[in-house]
């Protein structure tokens, strides 16, 4: 095979490398034969073999490949020994009801005011902008990427009914958004008979499918958008499965809910976000970044509690639910035998916290369980050279790789019948933020960012990377 392929001109073999995925490039091409190395060698084939392997993807700069490359490995090493190059403060609100960091931003309200931050120029007050709104938010979500900020409050209706509203505006002039058809904010019907008042909820968008989970004294609801077409696509109401709880989005049609049903379950669905109105769209340019995560390569976290004394996290990566999607095998169960061991990691609980924004594509940052909370460890599950072998310490953070051949193994006793044993490959980088007394972080492509208390008020610091 190698031999038919060196046999072909040299700009065609390039070109058919390039049209190659990072461990096809690794296990393919790369170790075939001297020849296809010499190409592998090149920094446009280098470039696509490491951001596969980082589980990144090119945000579209136009930078000529080799500072692209070189960029993508001075900031993987950059995050494996947490080595930011900044560390900024912003001084918020005393009176906080939500915050969110997306993609270089990070947003507040007190229920009444939404206030921004741009993470980029730290605390420089032209770049930032607090607007009041003409209702009390119970939450909001960002796209940064689509202009685009989602408030959800709540409405007293006539007869003791009330009414849920997602309002879709744009980030930037708190107006309407213009890729939003609906004149109206989007609704939903709260549910009667003492189930009227929301416990908990949680939004998610992805491109043009709006997410919204609501808990109330009925249990878990699901309601989808297409928040640009300002269609419904289906309300889950009294149609989940008994014990099921959160969800979480794999990617613009598929999303999962875990179940504590049987002996736990996750709860893969697929759904149809009808056609985008290609038209109609008109957001904002992207903001120019190095990278983004990989929609395959992002991590889901699962926290799972078997006892009193026994609680721990799950790491699942999203292609290995997508691949159950795609075998197209309705109410297929697949046993824990056939996936766990290589494609999870388990670990004991860690973090003193619990909220959406901890996880960024293929990283998770917390405050360690167990050290003062002056502490921070990013937990990386992607395959970059960089970080592979990686096990002294760093320059500026205790750094550690456990690979297949390290697993994690909970022991048979009492709780399981024989032993779990996990192997998904991850690095763990700690770093002492001494002059820090931290209750939350929150992590995006390029920050880290720390939340405190100082004299009541909410202290944001941000390390950019």
């Amino acid at each position: 095979m190698a031999q038919s392929l060196i046999s072909m001109p040299e700009d065609l073999l390039f070109d058919i490398m390039c049209l190659l995925d990072g461990p096809s490039i690794r296990s393919v091409v790369a170790m075939s034969c001297r020849a296809l190395h010499q190409i592998f060698r090149s920094d446009t084939i280098k470039y696509i073999y490491e951001l596969d392997m980082s589980s990144t993807q090119d945000a579209g700069s136009g930078k000529p490949t080799a500072e692209l490359l070189a960029a993508l490995r001075a900031r993987e090493r950059a995050w494996a020994d947490l080595n930011w190059r900044s560390v900024e403060i912003v001084k918020t609100n005393q009176s906080v009801t939500a915050y969110d960091c997306v993609a270089g931003a990070f947003a507040q309200t007190d229920g009444r005011e939404f206030s921004i931050y741009w993470l980029a120029s730290g605390t420089k007050k032209e770049n930032n902008m607090a607007t009041p709104l003409g209702f009390r938010v119970r939450d909001f979500m960002m796209d940064v990427g689509e202009d685009l900020v989602v408030f959800l409050y709540e409405e007293n209706l006539p007869g003791g009914t009330g009414r849920g509203s997602l309002d879709c505006r744009t980030i930037s002039t708190n107006g309407p958004h213009p890729a939003c058809l609906s004149e109206s904010p989007l609704s939903f019907e709260l549910c009667p008979n003492g189930g009227s008042i929301l416990l908990a909820e949680e939004l998610e968008v992805v491109e043009d499918v709006l997410f919204l989970t609501t808990e109330d004294l009925h249990g878990v609801r699901v309601v989808i958008w297409n928040w640009k077409m300002g269609l419904l696509i289906h309300d889950f109401q009294d149609q989940l499965p008994p014990l099921t709880h959160e969800l979480d989005v794999v990617q613009r049609d598929v999303f999962i809910l875990t179940s504590g049903a049987d002996s736990g379950k996750i709860l893969i669905y697929q759904i149809i976000p009808t056609m985008r109105s290609w038209d109609d769209i008109n957001t904002v340019p992207r903001l120019v970044r190095f990278s983004c995560p990989s929609p395959t390569s992002r991590m889901h976290v699962f926290t799972i509690k078997y006892s009193p004394d026994l609680e721990g996290l799950l790491f699942v990566r999203s292609s290995t639910f997508l691949r159950y999607v795609h075998c197209r095998n309705e109410g297929l169960e697949v046993p824990w035998s056939e996936w766990g061991e290589q494609e999870s990691r388990f670990m004991e609980k860690m973090s003193r916290q619990d909220w959406r924004r901890y996880a960024h594509g293929n990283r998770i940052v917390c405050i360690p369980e167990g050290r003062d909370s002056t502490w921070i460890e990013v937990f990386s599950f992607s395959s970059s050279p960089s970080l592979i072998g990686c096990s002294v310490p760093g320059l500026h953070a205790r750094q550690e790789y456990f690979g297949h051949d390290n697993p994690t193994i909970l022991e048979k006793g009492e709780i399981f019948e024989e032993d779990v044993v996990t192997r998904l490959p991850y690095h763990v980088a700690s770093r002492n933020v001494s002059e820090k007394d931290l209750f939350s972080c929150m992590i995006d492509e390029d920050h880290l960012v720390g939340l405190e208390f100082v004299y009541n008020a909410l202290e944001v610091t941000i390390y950019s990377f």
